[in-house]
């Protein structure tokens, strides 16, 4: 989404004077749209020549989050398994105990 006044184009709560130009687009993994990138105010307003390299850069920074997501889920199932193996361990340890 590009516009270059959204003054005019946005009305009550929601409307910011501060606002005077707005470049969004989707932040997009291979799974679902997981953020938007909004860029603003760009003194002379934006053209469609930004909206490339915005969605370059909005590209690039899908997939670092995807990965800080991704290594976040395997530190999470790393200590899942280590108390799974350690609750072995214990179990193992007193059953032997008890059954010699």
């Amino acid at each position: 989404m590009l516009i270059n006044d959204p003054a005019s184009q946005v009305q009550g709560d929601y409307a910011n004077p501060r606002l005077l130009a707005l470049l969004a687009v989707p932040l997009r993994t291979n799974e679902a749209v997981i953020g938007i990138l909004d860029v603003v105010n760009k003194p002379a307003g934006f053209t469609d020549d930004d909206i490339r390299p915005v969605n370059l850069f909005a590209d690039q920074a899908a997939i670092a989050i995807e990965k800080s997501q991704m290594l976040k889920r395997i530190e999470q199932l790393a200590v899942v398994e280590e108390r799974q193996r350690l609750a072995r361990e214990l179990h193992d340890s007193v059953f032997r105990r008890y059954t010699r």
